[in-house]
């Protein structure tokens, strides 16, 4: 019965797509592709079909499909992909529809799970890649009255971007989907009053915790004449609910799969002699090839101890067992942090703006997770925003105290919100990786626009630190007290002016990014768990096919090896267009 609904629901959106096709003249933009994917988790493949039909918008209805192989509790499957997208005026839909074959070729129920209410809600929401209604500056800064997008968020800012400024939920799709919310109400009466909220994954409900956000805005002399009707004035908020929700936990049984043994297996955890075999039921739990007394039967214990007391045995079995330590959630272990802030937003026209901004951390203590209270404030003015031809300039003077850290909700939040600490004992969040300082300094983000070549953007902040917290750097011993704060970012785009001169070349995009930098030498281009660096490229031999090839890299703290490690994602697939 499961795979029948399973094929309806297939075949009825692919309907919808062959309609929606018929009545737009526009050719379809999206083919067939074979992809591989070596990401960790489940060994998937990362198409980039559905991770850029917004591009196409406009285009007509766009139809991608995508075939490959994947691994599930060891078996293989056979994986295809669906993509369709349709847009109708403002309004745009697009979904990720996955279908897996057995090797027999019949298909099976997996993503597809309509046994209880909530799962069958969950299911529908996982497929929808994108529902979009308008577009969020027309509404924020323009005339219209709403807009509204379920599904991938991608570069969310909230105001000039003090507190929330590119938030994505997407850094590790396909291997994992997810589907936030985004939407503004604005103008609104004379002083054009308007609401922008966003939430990042409906799915972390279920673990207690989701990451959300809102600005309430106006314009204060929105009825007055001239200029001045253009000043704006937001307040924002934003809290993360639970940070330990963005640790993976598959079985329910409350140990993160990082640290879990057999993260499909609710009964089991630990394994400590790594032999593939669970403690509970391992006779030799701790690999040193001697019986554990605590296995035996209560019979074989009796008979035992009499023989011990009889002949005197001493190497027979082992009474000193030493298990290792695995982490375990409470079943009520929350940290919740937060931000406050206000804003203000003059644009003199559609070139130039200055802004200014005030934050405020709101961290309260629950019970032993979080003991460390955030405390300070930050502001940045004055701020300048330029937008020309040739290059684009956003300059900020930053003034901050105690723990408060710029745009800390970013692009890169999700891989940051909590992480197994040096001792790999335990599980740290965000907030209590802050550096509590006085800080001063300047933030600039460039963009040089060569144009029909590339666009190169800079970002770069650097604060000087007064009276800052004891810092230990991940492999260190000694503790220090640094004297600034540095973070960076970087990506060229090459533009499609030169992509359509140069037709065997698709795409090309680069970037990386560094934060919290205390310590140049130790820290400014070497591996830490703030350091990304990727790229994504494209090759286009021919008119009806291409190739992508997307890479991603990040380190994570090994705690055997005693260092960074390598935690690569990569994506690589072939796209014929039909």
């Amino acid at each position: 019965m499961k795979i029948f609904k399973i094929l309806a629901a297939v075949f009825l959106l692919l309907n919808l797509a062959v309609y929606a096709q018929d009545s737009n003249t526009a050719p379809a933009g999206q083919g067939s592709d074979t992809s591989t994917d070596t990401s960790s988790g489940e060994q998937e493949a990362g198409d980039e079909a559905a991770a850029e039909q917004e591009d196409d918008e406009g285009s007509g209805v766009n139809f991608g499909v995508s075939v490959d192989y994947v691994t599930l509790d060891g078996e293989t499957y056979t994986k295809i992909r669906f993509f369709p997208e349709i847009p109708i005026g403002k309004f745009a839909m697009a979904f990720d529809l996955a279908l897996y074959l057995d090797s027999s070729g019949k298909p099976i129920d997996k993503g597809y799970n309509f046994d209880t209410a909530e799962a069958g809600i969950d299911t529908i929401l996982n497929k929808i890649y994108y529902i979009r209604f308008n577009e969020r500056d027309n509404v924020v800064y323009g005339e219209d009255h709403f807009f509204f997008k379920l599904g991938n968020l991608d570069n969310v800012t909230l105001g000039a971007g003090l507190i929330m400024k590119d938030y994505c939920n997407t850094l590790d799709y396909p291997a994992e989907k997810k589907t936030g919310l985004h939407f503004a109400v604005g103008n609104l009466g004379k002083m054009k009053f308007g609401l922008e909220y966003m939430l990042n994954n409906f799915s972390d409900f279920s673990r207690k915790g989701v990451i959300m956000g809102g600005r309430m805005f106006l314009n204060p002399f929105g009825g007055a004449s001239g200029k001045i009707n253009k000043l704006q004035f937001g307040v924002t908020y934003v809290a993360d609910i639970n940070q330990y929700a963005a640790l993976k936990e598959s079985d329910g049984d409350r140990y993160p799969d990082e640290v879990d043994k057999f993260p499909y297996e609710k009964k089991y955890h630990a394994d400590t002699d790594d032999d593939g075999l669970a403690d509970a039921e391992d006779l030799d739990a701790d690999g040193d090839n001697l019986v554990d007394y605590k296995e035996l039967s209560p019979s074989n214990k009796t008979n035992l101890n009499n023989d011990l007391e009889t002949y005197g045995y001493t190497n027979t079995v082992d009474f000193n067992i030493e298990l290792e330590s695995v982490y375990q959630l409470d079943k009520d272990q929350i940290d919740t942090f937060s931000l406050l802030g206000l804003d203000l937003i003059f644009p003199f026209n559609d070139s130039f703006k200055m802004y200014g901004q005030w934050g405020v951390p709101v961290d309260p203590k629950q019970k032993d997770y979080d003991t460390n209270k955030a405390k300070g404030f930050g502001m940045s003015f004055p701020a300048i925003d330029v937008r020309t031809k040739v290059f684009d300039m956003n300059m900020e003077y930053r003034f901050s105290t105690g723990d408060f850290v710029y745009a800390y909700f970013n692009k890169y939040y999700d891989h940051n919100r909590a992480w197994l600490d040096s001792t790999g004992n335990n599980f740290l969040t965000a907030d209590n990786n802050l550096v509590g300082a006085k800080k001063n300094g300047v933030y600039g983000a460039f963009t040089i626009k060569i144009p029909s070549v590339f666009n190169i953007v800079l970002n770069y902040e650097h604060l000087f630190l007064k009276d800052a917290d004891q810092v230990t750097l991940p492999g260190e011993t000694n503790s220090f007290k640094p004297s600034y704060e540095a973070a960076y970012t970087g990506k060229l785009t090459v533009n499609e002016e030169l992509l359509e001169q140069v037709k065997v070349i698709g795409g090309f995009e680069a970037y990386l990014k560094n934060k919290q930098i205390v310590d140049y030498k130790k820290q400014f281009a070497k591996p830490s768990q703030q350091f990304v660096w990727g790229f994504k490229a494209a090759l286009q031999p021919g008119d009806s096919i291409s190739f992508s090839y997307n890479y991603q890299m990040n380190y994570k703290w090994d705690n055997v090896k005693d260092k960074f490690v390598k935690d690569s994602q990569m994506n690589i697939g072939t796209q014929a267009v039909f």
